[in-house]
């Protein structure tokens, strides 16, 4: 099921779920699809969680 674009993505949405009167819409465009694509988001989240902690110890706070 396709939906519209998101940053110059198509937007594909897996599965449409209806609790009440709320719709949730599963969109699977930005799942990795390959091994490569997961160990790239593994290592950007790495990064990102390093760059935190390098910036709290040069605060000289305690990690």
């Amino acid at each position: 099921m396709k939906s519209g674009k998101l940053n110059g993505k198509e937007d594909t949405i897996a599965v449409v779920y209806k609790f009440g009167n709320t719709i949730v819409k599963i969109n699977t465009t930005y799942v990795c699809k390959t091994p490569e694509e997961r160990e790239k988001v593994d290592r950007d989240i790495a990064m990102a969680g390093w760059a935190i902690i390098n910036e709290i110890i040069a605060r000289g706070e305690d990690v």
